[in-house]
């Protein structure tokens, strides 16, 4: 079968976008598959991937341009390739899909609520503006193409009340290309546990309530815990957490460090406040199973709480609350969830997430 990913942002090695594209094209390659991947820019070495790339640009000055030659660029490629679906992420106002909606089987990919974005993250007016024009034209085209995939059930039963869509919703996988266990090379220590976070530091992350949780527990308990942060944070963020000297931020790291970083922590960490319809596709949890890493984490939060419950590869803690019980109960038990992480690993993998898929795009080519 001949699939498109058509998508308006940079293939970039080091986003997380990308990098689940990646992951998702490569086991769909695996499976006999000849997959594109249609971008602005990339500055991946095409050589090194089982799929092909067409970018708009080699080197991409100015966003706006890259998008537009891509446009004309992929006319001609469709005319040349008849993909037989074509799967488009429209992140942005400048990504004109509707032309292959008449003619071929298109899907969308939905990974947020494009509005809601708008309004929560701290943008230039430019940039929301921008994000309110690709708002309104998801709306103008998401009843008309074959079906949506998306990337939570919840951000999936938000839209499917507001428009008239066949849909699925289909977690990222557990990128194990990337992720995977390592010795640790530090001596472990019965007093200090090493916990660690990675991934971009947005506000629906609750890091600052982590913080607030960990230091309270440092101050009630003779066991002590040391938090490594690994991401791309604000000037704000960084000037609060200066104050907790037992945080250690460390800035972006590519993929092989941040890895390394994490194999020498005891546990990690995710929280999700509930800010937004929906929390997001479970990715830092993923990375975590990846390097079978214990993991805490908040709450009745669908793809969260109830992955970490049912699969027993972590604890759920209310990181407002000051009864440290549950987390004491999971630091004494860090290495009975050892086990159980294969089960949790093999259920969501790139390899069973493509499977999902591929089904759900053979079914919409028949409808």
């Amino acid at each position: 079968m001949n699939i498109d990913f058509y998508v308006s942002y940079k293939f970039e090695q080091n986003d997380s976008r990308s990098t689940s594209l990646k992951c998702l094209c490569t086991e769909l390659s695996k499976k006999s598959h000849d997959v594109r991947v249609i971008t602005p820019y990339t500055d991946f070495i095409k050589d090194s991937l089982p799929f092909e790339i067409l970018p708009g640009l080699k080197k991409i000055r100015s966003f706006i341009l890259g998008n537009i030659i891509l446009n004309l660029k992929y006319r001609k490629h469709y005319k040349e390739k008849k993909p037989h679906i074509i799967i488009a992420r429209p992140d942005s106002f400048l990504f004109k899909i509707h032309y292959y909606i008449k003619k071929n089987n298109v899907l969308l990919n939905i990974h947020t609520c494009i509005e809601e974005e708008a309004k929560i993250n701290k943008l230039s007016f430019r940039h929301r503006f921008n994000m309110i024009l690709a708002a309104k034209y998801r709306e103008k085209i998401i009843c008309k193409v074959k079906g949506v995939v998306f990337n939570h059930p919840l951000l999936e039963q938000y839209y499917y009340k507001k428009y008239d869509i066949v849909s699925t919703s289909i977690y990222n996988g557990i990128n194990t290309y990337d992720f995977f266990p390592k010795e640790m090379t530090r001596q472990t220590n019965k007093d200090v546990y090493t916990c660690g976070f990675v991934g971009n530091i947005s506000v629906w992350h609750g890091l600052e309530d982590v913080c607030v949780y960990f230091e309270n527990y440092n101050k009630t308990s003779l066991k002590q815990i040391e938090l490594i942060i690994i991401g791309k944070a604000n000037h704000d963020f960084i000037e609060k957490i200066s104050k907790y000297n037992f945080v250690k931020y460390l800035g972006e790291k590519d993929k092989s460090d941040a890895n390394s970083i994490l194999n020498n922590c005891d546990f990690c960490v995710v929280n999700v406040l509930s800010l937004r319809v929906s929390p997001g596709s479970p990715i830092k949890l993923f990375d975590y199973l990846a390097m079978n890493k214990p993991i805490l984490t908040t709450t009745n939060v669908i793809g969260y709480s109830d992955i970490v419950t049912d699969y027993n590869v972590g604890s759920c803690v209310d990181f407002d609350d000051k009864n440290f019980e549950d987390f004491n109960s999971f630091l004494r038990d860090l290495n009975s969830y050892k086990i159980n992480f294969p089960n949790a690993i093999s259920e969501y993998s790139w390899e069973s997430q493509s499977g999902k898929w591929l089904s759900f795009i053979k079914n919409s080519i028949k409808a």
